[in-house]
């Protein structure tokens, strides 16, 4: 019999309890937990529901009422653009009870139009996209009727509709719960335009490669329309003309490679752009009048910009830094990795993944800073940082094809940090020289390093290569000696290839490269890839 009075005493505890979970099951994300202490704590998702207890206002969510009497209660929390919630409880003198409710947001549908206005040109395009911030403000292209049907939360809406060539317009839609809405929205046709226009380069050398080598101009345009660009020089005559594509979308973009009429480099100097436009006769409704915009754009061949490796203290060839120097503001960034093994030891790859991160720099002109910092988690891990100072006494615009640098390097690295490319570990000068022909640069750098004050001899590095300069792309090869007097067996030769591409009308360079090197028995080879940013 006490077992019996027993388990009926468990279940009138226990059903209050599973009652309260009942009533909140008409949502699956509620939670009903009983933990520790006493007293109600009530959340919402989203918080700020007003919660009334019995019909009395008992604050926002979240709260915490440690003082409320056990016993049953109504809980009915009331949010605006939200759905009232309404659930009984049962609380307990040896217990606290923590309700999550998560509420549901009021969404109706709402019907938007969007309509030509009765005067507008018939052969005028007709594409509207609508939007609202209910709706992140992102752009819904409506259907072949221009309808669409959106649901919005309660409360006021502004709906945007616009089109190309067309002016953005606006309606406001009131949306209350369990009552149809709709909208209709009249678009005019928008005045001919050209707006807001620039141009990727103001000063440029058609020289260098890529898309360094050319300017491009951006602008938009309110309406369909064709125009003209007319480039003069700075006497007034006419350089460059041609007529655009029409404008069938609100951007457009022309790019401009410095040459003239017939494809010849223009001379260095100041020139004048003029962009010359009209809409369509067809599409408006007024005279089709021509607006015109004008822009400054100079041809400058000292701008000398193309993007060289940063595996070396200074850039240039993988092992022959080169005399070139960037223009002034300009700046590059370059990451890569290079593997390396042993050739005759089994090909013993070596294991991680060494890479670098590097920066050049031009403050001023003829004046360049690189910096380079390498790691290689493989071992411990050993990284090192380098950096250099570079001036370009003759560059190869002075009318002869010589370019001639001097610089001042410092190099250092951790106990297993030496990359294998680098130069080594001290203070260093180097004195790049390259000959100009063609398209070929050909370079030689001797390096005199000091590794310390150990010796006062120097070791000597004698560099050389040859650099393709392409339309997309740029390829080398490079060769380096190290002489260390201070250690007869010392001698280290080295050997790479590379090739650089550049995707069009991009700051983007992706490389690769290999090669080998050998030091006294020792035979490596290596390669790497990497990618690197020219501004």
């Amino acid at each position: 019999m006490a077992k019996i009075q027993f388990f009926l005493l468990f279940l009138i505890i226990l059903c209050p309890i599973l009652w309260a979970n009942e009533t909140a099951a008409n949502s699956p994300t509620d939670r009903f937990e009983e933990v520790e202490g006493r007293g109600l704590v009530i959340q919402t998702t989203p918080r700020g529901a007003r919660v009334f207890i019995n019909g009395i206002d008992r604050g926002l969510t979240p709260i915490t009422l440690e003082n409320i009497q056990p016993g049953e209660y109504n809980v009915r929390l009331t949010r605006d653009g939200y759905k009232e919630r309404s659930f009984d409880i049962t609380l307990f003198s040896a217990s606290r009870l923590i309700v999550s409710c998560e509420l549901e947001e009021i969404k109706e549908a709402v019907s938007v139009s969007v309509l030509r206005d009765p005067q507008s040109p018939h052969l005028l395009p007709f594409k509207p996209e609508i939007s609202t911030r209910a709706l992140d403000d992102t752009f819904t292209v409506l259907s072949q009727d221009n309808t669409a049907v959106i649901n919005l939360p309660a409360g006021n809406h502004i709906i945007r509709a616009r089109a190309f060539g067309w002016e953005e317009t606006s309606v406001s839609v009131f949306v209350s719960e369990n009552t149809a809405s709709s909208a209709q929205i009249y678009m005019k046709p928008a005045a001919f335009k050209m707006e807001n226009i620039s141009q990727s380069r103001r000063k440029f050398n058609p020289e260098n490669s890529g898309n360094l080598g050319f300017t491009e101009y951006r602008f938009d345009v309110t309406a369909p329309g064709k125009g003209f660009i007319t480039i003069f020089n700075s006497s007034g005559a006419v350089v460059y003309q041609r007529q655009l594509e029409n404008f069938n979308t609100r951007f457009q973009q022309v790019t401009w490679n410095g040459k003239d009429l017939n494809g010849n480099k223009l001379p260095q100097g100041l020139y004048t752009v003029v962009f010359e436009a009209q809409a369509f006769e067809e599409f408006t409704s007024d005279e089709a009048k021509i607006v015109s915009i004008k822009l400054e754009t100079e041809i400058n061949y000292l701008l000398d910009i193309f993007y060289l490796p940063l595996d070396n203290v200074s850039a240039g060839l993988t092992f022959c830094p080169m005399p070139n120097t960037l223009a002034a503001g300009s700046y590059q960034f370059d990451a890569g990795a290079i593997f390396n093994t042993l050739v005759n030891d089994g090909l013993s790859a070596s294991i991680g993944f060494p890479f670098k991160i590097g920066v050049r720099f031009a403050p001023a002109e003829k004046l360049e800073l690189t910096s380079i910092i390498n790691i290689n988690p493989q071992k411990d891990p050993g990284w090192s940082i380098s950096a250099s100072f570079k001036y370009n006494f003759l560059n190869n615009n002075s009318g002869i094809p010589l370019a001639f640098s001097a610089g001042i390097l410092y190099s250092w690295a951790s106990e297993t940090g030496e990359p294998l490319l680098s130069c080594g570990q001290g203070i260093g000068l180097f004195t790049p020289v390259s000959f100009e022909f063609s398209r070929f640069l050909a370079v030689l750098c001797p390096t005199i390093l000091w590794q310390g004050f150990e010796s006062f001899i120097p070791e000597l590095h004698l560099s050389a290569g040859l650099f393709y300069m392409g339309g997309w792309f740029n390829c080398g090869l490079s060769v380096r000696s190290e002489i260390d007097f201070n250690n007869i067996t010392g001698f280290k030769f080295l050997t790479g290839a590379e090739a650089h591409f550049y995707p069009p009308v991009s700051n983007l360079v992706f490389y690769i490269q290999t090669g080998m090197w050998t030091q006294n028995t020792i035979i490596g080879v290596y390669a790497g890839f990497g990618m690197g940013l020219v501004f």
